[in-house]
Order: C-alpha cells, then structure tokens, then sequence
C-alpha cells in the first residue's frame, strides 16, 4: 500500500487504540494535524517515536484549550448546602466563578489568590466511603478537553503535583 499524508506514513501500520488514538500521548489523529508539533526540529511531528514532539503536543494541546500558568488546576472545597452542589453538572466546561460559587455555599480549603471573577467548574469524584470535591479552573477544563473523565484529570493533578510541587501547588 502508498504510503500517505505529509508524514508519508503508510496507514495501515499505524498501531494505537481501540479509539483510534496514537502515539505516546494518544493522541486522536485530527488532533496530530491540529496541535502536534516538531520539537526536535528533525522535520516530522513523531508521537510515537519522540517523547519530544509528544511532549510538546501536549503542551500545546492544552495552551490551546485554555491553559492558564498563572492557576492551580484545582482548589480541594467542600459542598454543603443543596444550592452549592446544583454547580455538579458532570461537563467539562467553567460553567460559574469562584465568588458565585462561595455564594451558592462552596467551602474552599485552601488559600485563593485568583479573581473572585475567575472561570471554575465544581467536579466531583466519587471515591471509595466518601466524595471528594474540588473547585477546578480552565487548567481542569484543559485537562477534561484531553480526556473527557474527572478522574483522568484528576490523576494527572496529583502526578503533577508529585513531580513539581512548585508549578502545580493548590
């Protein structure tokens, strides 16, 4: 079979997943042409071969979805009141503000140095004897345009946190 696209790869040798996705970072094929980007500068996007160019994809995936280096991702909170937790809708998008969502009765358990006008989602995640809640910024919506599951995003929070405390602090 030809070999095809700008990258002149034959498709039928591509492995990735069952939905598609490929590469070091799984990425979904549209999404290589959209984001990727050639590190390395050795001429080609490589997902799966450079941990550089997967690396940076990634980066530029989620600068493209909204980012923000001056946020956490979360703030851990608690949810009280019934008004408060109305804010759960499950989506992946900042549907409030941090100072409406202090208003509806989120209890916020660590020190906020962002605008009370600053874009949140309430995300909750059902865990083993209990739930944890978290108030989550444009960072966690980031995060939830990659991957669509709380938990998902959630893990790469407390990996980021592991790795550079410094950066990803709440």
């Amino acid at each position: 079979m030809a070999k095809v696209g700008k990258e002149n790869i034959n498709p039928l040798t591509v492995k990735g997943s069952f939905a598609g996705a490929v590469g070091l970072c799984q990425f979904m094929p549209s999404n290589i042409l959209k984001y990727g980007v050639d590190h390395d500068k050795d001429g080609s996007v490589r997902l799966r071969s450079s941990a550089e160019d997967a690396l940076a994809s990634v980066a530029n995936y989620l600068m493209q979805e909204g980012w923000n280096a001056s946020l956490p991702i979360t703030w851990p909170c608690r949810v009280e009141s019934a008004a408060a937790k109305q804010l759960y809708t499950g989506g992946i998008v900042t549907n409030t503000t941090i100072e409406k969502a202090i208003i509806a009765g989120v209890e916020i358990e660590a020190p906020v140095s962002a605008s009370p006008q600053t874009p949140v989602l309430l995300v909750k995640l059902e865990i083993p004897g209990g739930c944890l809640s978290r108030l989550g910024t444009e960072n966690f919506a980031a995060l939830l345009h990659y991957n669509r599951s709380y938990f998902y995003a959630e893990t790469v929070r407390e990996l980021a946190l592991e790795i550079a405390p410094s950066l990803f602090s709440d």
